[in-house]
This record gives C-alpha cells, sequence and structure tokens, in this order.
C-alpha cells in the first residue's frame, strides 16, 4: 500500500475535463482515477476549470511535475499503463498529452485554496467527500 505523504493539484480547463479523467486514470492505483477531476472554478472572465485535489505519494507528485514538461514521457507513462491495465479502452495520445501538459497547473503539498488563490480562481463546486461538517 502506498503511504500518502504530500497533496497533489492539477488543474486544467474545463473543455479538456474528459481528456485530463482519461490521462489521470493511468495514474490511479485502482480505478476511479477518470473521475479525479471533480472541482469547478472559474476566473473573473467566466472561464471554467476543473480541478483534482488529494492526497498523493512524493514518488507521483514527483513524476507529474516531470510530465507536465515532457509530454512525450508523460505519453509513454500512459500509453503503457492502458495497455497493462485498460487495454479496450482508447489511449490518449501523443497530441492529447501534449495538450494535457500545455494546458495544466501542477501544485505539491499545497491546500486547495492556495493553488485556486495562485491562479486567480474561484471555486464554484466542491464534490460531498470533501465538504467537511
Amino acid at each position: 500500500m502506498s503511504e500518502f505523504t504530500t497533496t497533489l493539484t492539477v488543474i486544467v480547463p474545463a473543455e479538456i475535463k474528459e481528456l485530463a479523467g482519461e490521462i489521470a486514470r493511468a495514474f490511479d492505483p485502482d480505478s476511479g482515477g477518470h473521475k479525479s477531476f471533480s472541482i469547478s472554478a472559474t476566473d473573473a472572465e467566466g472561464n471554467e476549470y476543473v480541478v483534482s485535489h488529494g492526497p498523493s505519494t512524493d514518488e507521483l507528485a514527483g513524476w507529474t511535475g516531470y510530465f507536465l514538461t515532457v509530454p512525450e514521457e508523460l505519453f509513454a507513462y500512459v500509453s503503457s499503463d492502458y495497455a497493462t491495465r485498460w487495454p479496450d479502452l482508447p489511449c490518449p495520445t501523443l497530441e492529447d498529452c501534449t495538450e494535457f501538459a500545455d494546458a495544466a497547473r501542477c501544485f505539491v503539498g499545497r491546500g486547495l485554496s492556495d493553488a485556486l488563490g495562485e491562479c486567480s480562481l474561484v471555486l464554484l463546486t466542491l464534490p460531498p467527500e470533501l465538504i467537511m461538517e
């Protein structure tokens, strides 16, 4: 079992939510990665974004930053995982991985409000599992 020692927040434009989920599927150790981008936010101009925020291992957090700067490596990782775990699903292409990497903002070890604030975003919706009473 992996030890979650940090948090990982990834923010992308809402128009690539489906693609972001397809890529996130390859990083989730179980089967829910495609649902990772469940938080909605907006900027002052009304542009909408989706956010994945949650616990992470230091290893995954480190690799995420690298993959966003080298889309070819992101594609290699994603395509390898799809070939192994998701052979019946269409795999994101290199072009898809490049689009995702170019659009994504990544924050490690930061709270959700800090990451949103750095991107000048305001929270629109928060999934029930993240609401604390």
